[in-house]
């Protein structure tokens, strides 16, 4: 079995998931390893917590929510991403993608996400 590279990071209207093989191309994870209903339950947490950043935006000011809790949103981020590299194991590298923070000025950061 191919090793598959997978990034979790919001973006606006995508699955939150990235393929790493295919040029960061959106993907979602029933392309990567066979569904059963794990997967299925963990493609739909990923696609509500994606769907929280996209309540973030704000197009008549600098596209950003100061009052999100941005804190929470990568804490439930990471945590979606190990549980996508448990289910892929070793066949399957994950990163996580923290976003930089305009309100606080907090740095981007890319995580790997270990066993």
């Amino acid at each position: 079995m191919s090793e598959y590279f997978l990034k979790v990071m919001p973006d606006y209207y995508s699955s939150g998931l990235w393929d790493q093989n295919d040029e960061g191309c959106m993907t979602e994870l029933r392309d990567h390893i066979e569904v059963n209903e794990e997967v299925i339950l963990l493609e739909n947490d990923l696609l509500n917590w994606n769907k929280k950043y996209d309540e973030t935006i704000s197009w008549c000011t600098d596209h950003s929510n100061s009052n999100f809790d941005w804190v929470s949103f990568h804490k439930e981020g990471l945590a979606l991403a190990q549980r996508i590299k448990k289910i892929m194991g070793p066949n399957g590298k994950v990163i996580y993608f923290k976003e930089r923070n305009r309100n606080t000025g907090t740095k981007s950061e890319t995580i790997l996400i270990q066993d």
